[in-house]
């Protein structure tokens, strides 16, 4: 039986805290300054993925959460249902 997993707490989007995060697959939402959600991604390798989007700077972004999960199937639905839900604008089509 999957275990159901839960968003993580906000955390400031500083690489600190971005290292902390675990090197596996997950969903990850960048919120801006008032809270708003930013970009909602994927990816098999989560703190990579995080440390990347800080250091290139393309979303402004001041906290993040994450969501880990057991396949990349799961990711797909889930980043798919959060998009749905917020409608990110760095996640809308050009």
């Amino acid at each position: 039986m999957r275990r159901r997993r839960s968003w993580s707490r906000k955390f400031p989007f500083d690489t600190s805290h971005v290292r902390q995060v675990p090197d596996v697959s997950g969903v990850y939402i960048l919120l801006g300054s008032m809270g708003y959600v930013n970009y909602v991604g994927q990816s098999r390798s989560l703190q990579k993925r995080l440390l990347e989007m800080h250091h290139r700077g393309d979303v402004p972004a001041s906290h993040f959460k994450y969501l880990l999960v057991d396949t990349q199937d799961h990711a797909d639905r889930r980043e798919y249902e959060v998009i749905e839900k917020y409608h990110p604008k760095y996640n809308e089509a050009s």
